[in-house]
């Protein structure tokens, strides 16, 4: 509507929705300015007169609100495709006279709300707000959007606040089934077909890294220390062990075949951290892209990042890095 175009431009970075409650206000504005026509009744003008300013000062308080709110919104170090999410949304009150209050919480574009308590003048408050991401990848974050309708409930004005930085949604989990392992890559057996897993003799005690395991720890010395010490130890020998991913399908644009490869993903994606939180070491294997067997929480954020970003590609089985025991790849059925 043309007229809402108008107020959108006197409310710059606004957004305004109409409720119910404006379309029976009109109708009583109507009935009410044709009650008091050529009446005389001073009541009826004075009545008319109240709804009428009620009509501004509400659009006013409201307005002021949203022009003074800034937010920003905190995610979660693992964000897991179709898991529900919990996101910290601190959002701040810029009035140094008002307090903000009856402001509802959205991220653009994903489910669920969440409704702000009041936020005093110059203050701040921060929430808990569910939602969850509807696929994986990497994608930019999401708007934070502020909705208020309060005091009158006319209409429903949302101001959106831009997020910098991206947003890295994993695969969903699903019940993982027994691993399908393939062997060390043809091409590759010089190099032996072992190498190091953890759990051997302690060698030295030092302090704890990102990325060590905490089963580790050595309690003793992190209480008399005051400090996290965990246990090195004379590694042990494993045979390698890959899950392997073929991304090729015959129709990378067909909407059941891109499901079913999501399905897929999935699938590797479970299994892979299942596998490492096991204690386990396992490499991955996406077309070209080999990760070396290796365990812990950093070699698992490299497993769920690549299995994040990888994306269905035309071409015949059989094309992926040639590995030793083509029945353990995770790939399409050919025949359905």
């Amino acid at each position: 509507m043309g007229w809402i175009s108008a107020l959108e431009w006197r409310f710059p970075g606004f957004s305004l929705a109409p409720t119910r409650v404006f379309w029976w206000f009109l109708v009583w504005v109507a009935v009410l300015g044709v009650s008091a026509l050529n009446t005389g009744n001073n009541a009826l003008y004075m009545l008319l007169a109240t709804s009428l300013g009620a009509f501004v000062a509400s659009g006013v308080l409201s307005r002021h609100t949203l022009g003074h709110m800034r937010g920003e919104t905190v995610w979660p170090s693992e964000v897991w495709a179709c898991a529900a999410t919990r996101v910290q949304v601190v959002v701040h009150n810029t009035s140094r006279w008002l307090p903000a209050w009856g402001v509802v919480c959205r991220l653009q574009g994903l489910p669920g709300g969440v409704v702000l308590p009041p936020v005093p003048p110059g203050g701040k408050v921060g929430v808990s707000l569910l939602t969850r991401c509807p696929e994986r990848g990497r994608l930019p974050r999401p708007e934070l959007l502020l909705e208020v309708r309060l005091p009158l409930g006319f209409f429903v004005k949302s101001l959106r606040l831009p997020q910098s930085g991206e947003l890295l949604v994993y695969p969903r989990l699903v019940a993982a089934a027994l691993p399908r392992f393939s062997g060390l890559p043809q091409g590759k057996e010089e190099r032996g077909d072992r190498r190091l897993q953890r759990g051997g003799e302690v060698e030295l005690l030092r302090e704890f890294r990102p990325g060590d395991d905490l089963r580790d720890v050595h309690w003793k010395q992190t209480a008399r220390q005051g400090r996290v010490i965990v246990m090195e130890r004379r590694e042990q020998e494993r045979s390698l062990r890959f899950l392997v991913l073929d991304p090729h399908v015959r129709d990378p644009e067909d909407p059941d075949t891109r499901r079913r490869f999501e399905d897929l993903v999935a699938e590797v994606a479970s299994v892979a951290r299942k596998l490492v939180h096991a204690g386990q070491a396992v490499g991955l294997v996406v077309g070209e892209r080999v990760l070396p067997p290796a365990w812990g929480p950093e070699h698992l954020r490299r497993i769920l990042t690549l299995l994040a970003l990888v994306q269905p590609t035309h071409g015949a089985a059989g094309t992926v890095f040639a590995i030793r025991g083509q029945q353990a790849v995770y790939r399409l059925a050919r025949d359905s």
